[in-house]
């Protein structure tokens, strides 16, 4: 009886180790719902071209890049910044609380710079 327990652990692990090996699903949609009063700004690094880019929190380094295809950066209400940097390759997220963050973005181009109004979730209509 032990025997075949210990095999039936052995062959479950198995199983879950080697499951299905199709597409990985993501947590994160690539569209999403800003929430109105937010900011947000998107930059663009010419493929094959260096874009240095530092962000901080006063003097502390929250993170630094070069090689990227993208950089998103959001201003969500009640002080919330979320970062989304595309390599190309793959996407890195992170979200966090600051008063205010300074980023140094050079090489890179500005695609969007838009503003979401109060009581609304579409961005602000360009004058």
């Amino acid at each position: 009886m032990k025997r075949t327990f210990v095999g039936w652990v052995i062959a479950f692990s198995a199983f879950i180790g080697f499951g299905p090996s199709g597409p990985i699903p993501k947590a994160q949609a690539n569209e999403i719902s800003v929430p109105s009063g937010s900011m947000e700004w998107q930059y663009e690094c010419p493929a094959g071209t260096s874009c240095p880019t530092v962000c901080k929190i006063g003097a502390n380094e929250i993170f630094s890049t070069a090689n990227y295809a993208s950089v998103t950066i959001l201003q969500l209400p009640k002080q919330v910044f979320w970062f989304r940097i595309d390599t190309g390759a793959k996407m890195a997220e992170f979200v966090l609380r600051a008063e205010q963050v300074n980023c140094s973005i050079s090489g890179a181009t500005l695609k969007a710079a838009r503003a979401w109004e109060p009581g609304s979730s579409e961005p602000r209509k360009q004058q």
